[in-house]
């Protein structure tokens, strides 16, 4: 998934406030995913997995066994787990070990 990512690097009292602002708190969001996604923020695995599976329902909605995007043989293909977990995890175990939780 290429994209062109532009950051905020400082936060002030005044973004605090436009946290209601749902187009600055999208943009908000997407910094955050990215940052975890790429081992900015430090996580546990359990905190990674749980928020893997938030971004995964975000791209493809509530689980439904007969789409296609929910088969294993497609989240392998397309190599989920690299794009939705931290690229420190990612490097630490073997595919079939994330396959077990």
């Amino acid at each position: 998934r290429p994209k062109l990512l532009f950051k905020k690097y400082l936060f002030t009292e005044m973004d605090e406030r436009r946290m209601s602002n749902k187009h600055f708190l999208h943009l908000v969001y997407i910094q955050a995913v990215h940052d975890v996604q790429r081992g900015n923020y430090l996580t546990k695995v359990q905190d990674a997995l749980k928020l893997a599976a938030i971004q995964y329902y975000v791209w493809y909605g509530p689980f439904d066994e007969s789409k296609e995007q929910f088969s294993l043989p497609y989240m392998r293909e397309l190599k989920v787990g690299e794009q939705l977990l931290p690229t420190p995890l990612v490097a630490m175990q073997a595919e079939s070990d994330w396959e077990l939780r």
